[in-house]
């Protein structure tokens, strides 16, 4: 008897995307699209298996998971897209299994772990299946459009009030199905960055005291790039960011430990240096891709480190961003005056720098 599929999705083309792929495995599919039509679903007929992404706009996908759990507690829930910590602890706690996939398309685990469940070889699994067609890429780049319409709006309205916090969670909600959108088609470079933004605006929907000069403008910022990024004639131009080699100097071990951190987070390699000597010495031997420079280093201060790398060949170009807690219009010049790149300020949002980060690695790999 063939094997019965829910796939509980509010995102559409997501959930379509993978009806077809089950289906082609021989899997009986049934599709919900809110949380209350998932349990009615399963409570109607029950399926072998769950798959979904509880992000919903009615903030209850984890109530939907407890619900089914409940309904069926041998029933196997899995997530199969990347959250933000609290709402993975949430759906865990519900029920679900999440199913990480660090990037790229999570079909490959997805098949894996179906076949581990039901100990069989799933049939018509195939090359057809792992690499997604034309018109699967071609429909997520359309409503990639529709989807940063939604983001744009919301960021920007956000921008100006600062004070309707339902509008950060419409703005990770757009983000996070327009990331699951591109990790399914393989577009991983555009996904990492969707997916930096995701995870910052979530910060910010729940830490309210995160929200500063600095983040929203690194999350409008972002949001725009994203869409400059989703141009066909630049995306032929971007590779996978992972393992990108960045520098990170600052005479403070905590602030060298929380950017380290954060670039982990984005799957960017970190070296450190306490001091401008320091520096200097992995600059004229490392191509890095990005620096992040405090202003306030001693002896040697960051502007004129920022100058002395300007100085090496290899660097002239290389983006340099400032940190510093002295946001101030002075400072902002003296970064631009002395060849910096951009302005930071501390104490650091680990999503705010991985964001950073992303944003000016790909702006170099286009030549921006």
């Amino acid at each position: 008897m063939k094997k019965r599929v829910l796939l509980l999705f509010e995102d559409q083309l997501l959930a379509h995307f993978f009806r077809d792929k089950f289906e082609a495995c021989g899997f009986i599919v049934k599709l919900a699209d809110t949380s209350y039509v998932g349990v009615d679903s399963f409570r109607e007929q029950a399926a072998d298996l769950v798959v979904v992404d509880p992000v919903f706009s009615t903030l209850d996908g984890d109530a939907a998971i407890q619900s089914i759990h409940t309904l069926s507690p041998k029933t196997p829930i899995i997530l199969i897209d990347n959250l933000p910590r609290t709402l993975l602890r949430a759906v865990e706690k519900a029920g679900a299994t999440p199913l990480i996939v660090p990037g790229g398309s999570p079909l490959d685990p997805l098949i894996a772990e179906i076949e581990t469940i039901f100990s069989v070889d799933v049939k018509g699994y195939d090359m057809n299946i792992q690499n997604p067609d034309e018109f699967w890429l071609a429909s997520c780049l359309n409503s990639a459009q529709e989807s940063l319409k939604s983001m744009r709006l919301a960021a920007y309205t956000f921008a100006k009030t600062r004070s309707n916090q339902s509008l950060l969670y419409t703005l990770f909600r757009e983000t996070h199905h327009l990331a699951g959108r591109l990790a399914v088609v393989g577009l991983s470079a555009l996904q990492k960055m969707a997916r930096s933004i995701e995870m910052l605006v979530y910060d910010l929907y729940e830490m309210p005291e995160q929200i500063n000069d600095s983040t929203v403008r690194t999350a409008v910022q972002a949001v725009d790039f994203l869409g400059s990024l989703l141009d066909p004639s630049v995306m032929v131009r971007l590779t996978d960011p992972t393992g990108t080699a960045i520098l990170a100097v600052d005479d403070e071990p905590d602030a060298l430990a929380t950017i380290t951190c954060a670039m982990e987070l984005a799957g960017i390699q970190t070296s450190c240096a306490p001091t401008a000597e320091d520096a200097l010495g992995l600059l004229r031997d490392v191509d890095f891709k990005l620096v992040f420079v405090d202003i306030g280093l001693p002896g040697v201060n960051g502007f004129e480190l920022c100058k002395k790398t300007r100085e090496i060949p290899r660097h002239v170009k290389t983006p340099i961003v400032f940190l510093t807690g002295m946001t101030t219009f002075q400072n902002r010049a003296l970064s631009t005056l002395s060849g910096g790149n951009d302005f930071i300020g501390k104490p650091f949002n680990l999503f705010e720098l991985g964001t950073k980060a992303l944003g000016w690695i790909f702006k170099g790999q286009i030549g921006l």
